[in-house]
């Protein structure tokens, strides 16, 4: 709920002015993205989830746990939002 959101933005503050490629910046990114989708502001969650993505595609390649978890949440949200082809192609390269 809100708690967790304001919780997930301050990890955010704390940890922006890392460079994109810091792993607790990573991790505060996914923490906002995931509490956006808990609070059902799919679109917000949307966007920082892929962004997310592409960072850890960039300087994690082999975090594969973390990039599966990301694109799991991706569908989720996607699905949220009734976009179902999306959805169904993440959950494709996921399972």
């Amino acid at each position: 709920g809100p708690v967790r959101l304001a919780l997930a933005k301050a990890c955010v503050a704390t940890y922006t002015a890392r460079p994109e490629g810091d792993w607790d910046r990573c991790g505060a990114a996914m923490a906002l993205g995931n509490a956006l989708y808990y609070a059902g502001r799919f679109e917000e969650a949307a966007a920082v989830l892929e962004k997310n993505l592409a960072a850890l595609r960039e300087h994690w390649p082999d975090a594969e746990e973390e990039t599966l978890a990301t694109e799991e949440n991706l569908a989720n949200i996607h699905g949220s939002l009734g976009r179902v082809a999306e959805a169904l192609e993440i959950n494709r390269h996921v399972f």
